[in-house]
């Protein structure tokens, strides 16, 4: 059997830029929101300034001791803090984590103009080669000891320990009482639990240098489970929901009853932020050897797979790439008359969510108009962006996208099949063109107790017949990842678009009314070569196929 690879664009890809140009000759000038200042893409010449300045204002970090909130350690410290996975806060907290973050390399490098740099993905899924290099402070591999031994990349556990501990127990214990609730609410009820917990610990989080990254300047490109949720097929399609939140095919994460007072609850994860999940584990994984010729990603994991993340200076290229999108998607609701905010049901929500451990460029603690709702503008940092993948979505299509439900639930073993009867409106959307229907597969699961770095792969094929487990076979439908440990095995739902295999079952004649098929959820199997494995990938609850059709 020949099988078409994963990587190739599909037909569906090809209509749907194909249309977007088409359209784009005709519609109004592009929406872009007018700020003073410009995040350039980090491959571009014009970013050549940006960079260096990135680098200077690292190094200036990394000189400072621990007790100074503009050390670069403390900086990493408020993610591990405070940062929202898998729930609907995601995308507004690493707005402002950014823009702050932005305020304070002016400062550092003493150029006021700098703007942090984007690595745009889908056009180049290599980690940005100015994260590599011998001396450069971009690359968390190298370190400078002063003959004090007080600054630079910390080389060892005992290090750390000295180092930074005492100066984060001296802020915690300063913490207002607003702040120790929100902690508690974020699973960290003291400083000992903040600092020890074996899962999402400060010292279970923190990576000597050389086991910092899986990338290297040898082998820059993200890793094969990761590219496929990088390309532009996925990425538009992340892009074609036109409501916010709520409970359907959504742009942010779907909203969930831990999305008030949990933040680290792994709950749901929309198609954008599975694509940041596996981005970062890619980059970050520690390649263990089994043995001669063997490899698999075990513990110790690299610093981008924890939330100590931004200890490695390529996550905040990352995450300017996914607030990049989520301004692509805004100026593409502006442009067909949608919400780009919460819906009124949700969005007292949004206003009252408070973020209290924000520090700007001086190192100050940031006390005013600190809720969600309060970094959903960019105008609160008044930049914009240099144009990169996905901007053709900007347009004004025919008609607005609504979504539809055909759902399937069952509660089934680890590695069963979960059967969905072919409902006759299904199939006579997927005979429809990616303009007027796209399909989504929500995987709701409750997930091994090992889920860190695990790969989770989807297959859908007819009833009754074995599932073919290649990943670049036919009846491959997608795959996510978790972003750091979860801290407990709770349903957790996953969007994946599965236009591709959908038209891949048309075509051989199995997606007829009627007819059963099965979803099949198995972990990635270990070794070089790329299989998959019946193992325990957690119990498979349901999985809700939802169409995004014309109206």
């Amino acid at each position: 059997m020949t099988h078409r690879s994963i990587f190739t664009p599909s037909r569906r890809t090809v209509l749907k830029t194909g249309a977007a140009a088409g359209v784009a000759a005709f519609a109004p000038a592009i929406l872009r929101a007018q700020g003073k200042r410009v995040r350039k893409n980090v491959a571009s010449p014009e970013a050549a300034k940006d960079v260096q300045s990135y680098k200077d204002a690292v190094a200036a970090m990394l000189k400072l001791p621990a007790d100074d909130p503009r050390n670069w350690y403390r900086v990493a410290m408020v993610h591990l803090m405070d940062c929202p996975h898998g729930n609907w806060w995601f995308t507004t907290w690493h707005r402002g984590y950014l823009g702050y973050f932005e305020q304070l390399c002016r400062e550092m490098s003493g150029n006021h103009d700098f703007m942090l740099p984007y690595w745009d993905w889908t056009a180049s899924p290599d980690v940005p080669e100015q994260m590599f290099g011998a001396a450069n402070p971009l690359d968390p591999v190298n370190y400078v000891i002063d003959d004090k031994g007080t600054y630079g990349y910390i080389p060892d556990f005992a290090t750390f320990e000295n180092q930074v501990r005492g100066p984060m127990e001296a802020l915690w214990n300063a913490m207002t009482v607003d702040q120790k609730t929100e902690q508690a609410k974020r699973m960290n009820p003291d400083f000992k639990t903040f600092w020890s917990d074996p899962a999402n610990g400060a010292v279970a989080s923190f990576q000597v240098p050389h086991h910092a990254r899986l990338a290297t300047a040898a082998n820059p490109s993200l890793d094969v489970n990761a590219l496929p949720l990088v390309t532009l097929d996925t990425i538009l399609s992340a892009l074609a929901p036109t409501d916010f939140a709520g409970d359907g095919v959504t742009f942010e994460n779907e909203v969930t009853s831990t999305h008030q007072g949990a933040p680290h609850g792994s709950a749901s994860f929309s198609m954008l932020s599975n694509s940041h999940n596996k981005v970062h584990n890619s980059i970050g994984g520690y390649l263990y050897e089994k043995s001669e010729g063997n490899y698999s990603y075990e513990p110790p994991y690299g610093l981008m797979t924890n939330n100590l993340s931004p200890l490695d200076p390529v996550f905040f290229l990352h995450h300017g790439n996914i607030d990049r999108l989520w301004d692509v998607w805004t100026r593409k609701q502006i442009s067909i008359g949608q919400l780009i905010r919460p819906n009124d049901d949700l969005i007292d929500d949004y206003k009252t969510e408070p973020f209290l451990f924000f520090v700007n460029g001086k190192g100050e603690q940031v006390t005013m108009d600190n809720t969600a709702w309060d970094y959903f503008d960019m105008a609160r940092f008044d930049y914009t962006y240099e144009p990169g993948s996905g901007e053709e979505v900007v347009r004004a299509p025919a008609s607005k996208l609504v979504a539809q439900r055909n759902a399937g639930s069952a509660t089934l073993p680890a590695g069963a099949a979960l059967a969905l009867r072919i409902s006759e409106g299904l199939a006579q959307s997927v005979e429809q063109g990616p303009a007027d229907a796209q399909h989504f597969a929500q995987v709701t699961f409750i997930p091994p107790a090992q889920a860190q770095g695990q790969v989770f792969r989807l297959f859908i094929s007819p009833e009754g017949a074995d599932a073919d487990m290649d990943p670049n076979g036919p009846e491959f439908a997608g795959s996510f990842s978790f972003f750091g440990q979860p801290h407990h095995p709770v349903p957790t739902t996953f969007t994946l678009p599965i236009d591709k295999t959908l038209d891949q079952m048309q075509e051989s004649g199995v997606l007829e009314p009627g007819a059963p098929i099965a979803f099949t959820l198995v972990i990635a199997g270990s070794g070089t070569v790329i299989t998959s494995e019946r193992t325990d990938a957690g119990q498979l609850q349901s999985v809700d196929v939802q169409v995004l059709s014309s109206s």
